[in-house]
């Protein structure tokens, strides 16, 4: 039974990265649920056993890729470093993520980019609560911009980072997404 429980969580794991590179590349519509069974190896039937619909596969890889970054954000406030620390290390993390798994990160900005994009009110609350945590630091830390609020935070943190990635991705052919320089821009330009 063991060996089951290791093969449905590869699977369920295979079937993960399959969604997340078709709807990374084609968007969340054009994606369909056999195409991703193929992709994962896997019978649409075995797909549709542990995920009922395509939206609930959907709404999985969301919690999935957003409690990701969450938790970047709390490992660097974690670190107990200024507000600026936690910038530079969110977008640095967020730069090694996006070279480590580019699927991952295209299907982010796509849903950051999305308006029908509906996040659980758990994973809403838990974002509040660091944005929360991150404007406490910045009422604290002299350099830090005046009259932040925290959708500005989370702005600086995550859509200015993704955005740059995008950028790279579409007009920047094959070249990486940068080094650490350019990750202290990013982080300069989201501070």
């Amino acid at each position: 039974q063991v060996m089951a429980k290791v093969a449905d969580s590869t699977k369920i794991q295979r079937i993960r990265e399959a969604a997340l590179s078709i709807m990374g590349k084609e968007g969340v519509s054009s994606a369909s649920v056999a195409a991703i069974a193929r992709k994962a190896g896997v019978s649409v039937g075995y797909l549709y056993l542990h995920y009922p619909g395509k939206e609930a596969l959907v709404n999985a890889l969301v919690e999935m890729s957003f409690e990701q970054i969450n938790d970047l954000i709390q490992s660097a406030i974690e670190e107990k470093g200024s507000l600026s620390h936690v910038v530079h290390t969110v977008v640095r993390r967020l730069l090694a993520l996006a070279n480590e798994d580019t699927d991952k990160i295209r299907f982010v900005i796509m849903l950051l980019n999305d308006v029908t994009t509906k996040l659980h009110p758990d994973l809403l609350e838990r974002i509040d609560s660091l944005a929360q945590e991150l404007l406490t630091m910045a009422g604290k830390d002299p350099h830090a911009k005046k009259g932040l609020i925290k959708g500005d935070i989370f702005f600086a943190l995550v859509c200015v980072p993704m955005q740059y990635i995008m950028m790279r991705y579409n007009f920047v052919a094959k070249t990486g997404l940068g080094d650490e320089a350019g990750a202290d821009h990013i982080a300069q330009v989201a501070h």
